[in-house]
């Protein structure tokens, strides 16, 4: 069993909003985000296991891309608070190009991963 570390990075939008990610250490993709800071979800999402191939929080993760990533909508949903999915706002859809909220935030955050590995290339 190999444990890869989690790291949280802090943002805030242009409207002051903060918010918070969470990148995989193995994937180096956001696993997770929280809106503010939620200090509980940081410090108890600290790492994650993989073991035979199998990740431990592939059913839990924001990072469909990752071959390990066994998530699913109902799931998202939970990891966002979230009961229902619900529409989003004009400005989300214009700006995201999703119609729901579950999948502008899924959206999201693929577009900040996609920016972590750019930025990981400059160096």
């Amino acid at each position: 069993m190999t444990e890869y570390p989690t790291t949280w990075r802090q943002y805030r939008l242009p409207d002051g909003r903060e918010f918070a990610i969470a990148v995989c250490g193995f994937s180096g993709r956001v696993r997770h985000l929280t809106i503010d800071h939620d200090i509980m979800r940081q410090t108890c999402i600290r790492c994650n296991m993989i073991d035979d191939g199998k990740c431990g929080s592939a059913t839990h993760c924001l990072a469909l891309e990752c071959p390990l990533n066994h998530s699913e909508h109902e799931q998202l949903m939970h990891m966002l608070d979230m009961w229902t999915d619900e529409p989003a706002d004009d400005e989300s859809v214009k700006q995201l190009g999703e119609k729901t909220v579950v999948g502008c935030l899924v959206e999201m955050a693929r577009r900040i991963s996609d920016s972590l590995a750019a930025d990981a290339t400059k160096k």
